[in-house]
């Protein structure tokens, strides 16, 4: 298998990339660092109504004009990420701040 330096390529080219990713995907790739994070925010992706639900995974819901009822559970482990510090990351990514639905 090849690896492929994709934060390597010039901004516009990453851009481009990224918004060829799927709503799961861009979620995941913010995740990985904060260069990846800010690659993300720059997308400039709205989602108003964003719904949440914290458990042994997190759950999201966004309704947003880029996607159609995107939903995902995704893996999360309070040791490593406490609850806000991914609050923040999810609202930072998605242009909100606010959510419709928050459960934990």
């Amino acid at each position: 298998m090849t690896t492929f330096p994709i934060l390597r390529l010039p901004e516009k080219s990453l851009k481009i990339a990224i918004r060829c990713l799927t709503m799961e995907q861009i979620i995941k790739f913010s995740l990985i660092s904060e260069s990846t994070k800010r690659t993300a925010e720059s997308l400039n992706l709205q989602a108003d109504p964003f719904w949440i639900c914290f458990g042994e995974s997190v759950h999201i819901s966004v309704h947003a004009n880029f996607v159609e009822n995107y939903q995902q559970d995704i893996p999360w482990n309070p040791v490593e990420v406490d609850l806000r510090t991914l609050l923040d990351h999810f609202q930072s990514v998605l242009h909100t701040n606010k959510f419709e639905y928050f459960f934990v």
